[in-house]
């Protein structure tokens, strides 16, 4: 499949624009870009979206646009047979998701940029005290941290895209806690792995590979191929490629990105299993409470603590 880049009439070198009529295609265009910190111009004119970059990184953001495109077409089509994107991603599968990252651009009006040091990321951010004196929040608390503005519309778009592809088969209280889990436990393992040597990390990026890697797993299961054959191989291949790509972006938590990407293989394999439990409403509704009421506890306790 073509890169929608790769049509001679949305791209314009002369003023260093590219264009997309698809909303969700822009949505995930600006996540792109901010992901990878370049700066651009975003315009719309009837349902035309422009994306206007300098001279000087113009060829850089096409270059990532492509790349992404590619990877998440090929990550597409080793799925498309399986059973896990077999029923159809409505916008109430997404609005669950929407919702928390709702929650996580208002707290960070609250919060600030990590650059203002204030008390949240002081009390807050994964670093060596997790281990050193037992704050075990800092796994939780750490995930809804972030660095600036396009750091956390890039993680909530990425988040909202991978987690309503999971939620589509599981539904999203299961979702919305095994994304959790698999996220807090990914940045203990990276406190444990760093040690006392570790460094400072915010940021729900850990929890979007989490999300990347149940959907990777769960492809590879849902694979209708025997088992370790190329074919039945291609999913786990697909979202090894879009991890290195979405988690390549200069400045990033590599270690957390990998984490987050390995215990979401972890976990998708009993979230795999338990796409029978998607319409019991009960379930669903008290795992996505739950997965409020743990991030609420941490916070409290990190209060607590300080």
């Amino acid at each position: 499949m073509k890169s929608p880049l790769e049509k001679p009439e949305e791209v314009n070198q002369d003023d260093n624009s590219f264009i997309t009529e698809s909303s969700q295609t822009a949505l995930e265009w600006c996540a792109v870009l901010a992901s990878q910190k370049i700066d651009f111009e975003l315009g719309r004119a009837g349902e035309v979206w422009t994306f206007k970059t300098t001279p000087a990184n113009f060829a850089e953001a096409r270059r990532n646009i492509e790349e992404y495109e590619n990877d998440r077409d090929f990550f597409k089509r080793y799925l498309d047979d399986s059973e896990m994107t077999a029923p159809r991603h409505g916008i109430h599968d997404a609005m669950p998701f929407v919702f928390i990252s709702v929650l996580l651009l208002l707290f960070f009006s609250v919060t600030g940029s990590s650059g203002s040091e204030g008390a949240f990321f002081t009390e807050g951010m994964l670093s060596p005290d997790l281990l050193g004196k037992l704050q075990w929040w800092r796994g939780a608390t750490a995930l809804t941290l972030h660095a600036d503005l396009a750091h956390v519309v890039a993680n909530c778009v990425f988040f909202t895209l991978f987690s309503t592809i999971i939620s589509a088969s599981a539904g999203p209280g299961i979702t919305t806690a095994a994304i959790l889990f698999a996220a807090f436990m990914a940045n203990t393992s990276s406190a444990f792995i760093l040690g006392p040597a570790g460094h400072s990390s915010i940021g729900l990026s850990t929890a979007v590979f989490a999300a990347l890697g149940i959907i990777t797993i769960s492809g590879f299961l849902a694979k209708k191929t025997p088992a370790f054959s190329i074919q039945s191989l291609a999913p786990v291949a697909a979202g090894i490629a879009l991890l290195a790509f979405t988690g390549s972006a200069r400045g990033t938590d590599l270690l957390a990105h990998l984490s987050g990407f390995l215990w979401g293989v972890a976990i998708g394999i009993p979230v795999f299993k338990a796409h029978t439990l998607k319409n019991c409403f009960l379930i669903q509704s008290l795992l996505f409470i739950a997965s409020f009421a743990l991030v609420a506890f941490a916070w409290t306790s990190a209060s607590n603590a300080s």
